[in-house]
């Protein structure tokens, strides 16, 4: 096998490997929860033993760390702006006249 095979079957494997993307958000676990405790991946680095690495990035802090995969845990999206609202789903949104009243007078 060619060095170029081996380490593009390499990063294949690697990239397999790791349960988070770059880009993406993360927490620390069993940290303080803090304000800003959320991270970035900014790169995904070889496996320590059989856990991947992780470069990360606070946008508070200057400088990145890197984490293991067991020490992370992805952060939830928060929900689209259409379903956060279950109040606008039955009631409309301010300002909007409901139909049945809107055409009630008498």
């Amino acid at each position: 096998m060619t060095p170029t095979r081996m380490s593009q079957q390499s990063r294949r494997v690697h990239s397999a490997t790791h349960l988070f993307t770059t880009g993406q958000s993360v927490r620390l676990k069993n940290a303080v929860l803090l304000a800003g405790n959320v991270y970035r991946i900014t790169a995904s680095l070889p496996p320590t033993g059989a856990s991947p690495q992780y470069r990360i990035r606070n946008e508070n802090e200057t400088f990145e760390r890197m984490a293991s995969e067991a020490d992370l845990e992805l952060v939830a999206a928060s929900p689209r702006r259409e379903e956060s609202s279950s109040i606008e789903k039955h009631f409309g949104r301010p300002g909007e006249a409901l139909g049945s009243v809107a055409g009630a007078g008498g």
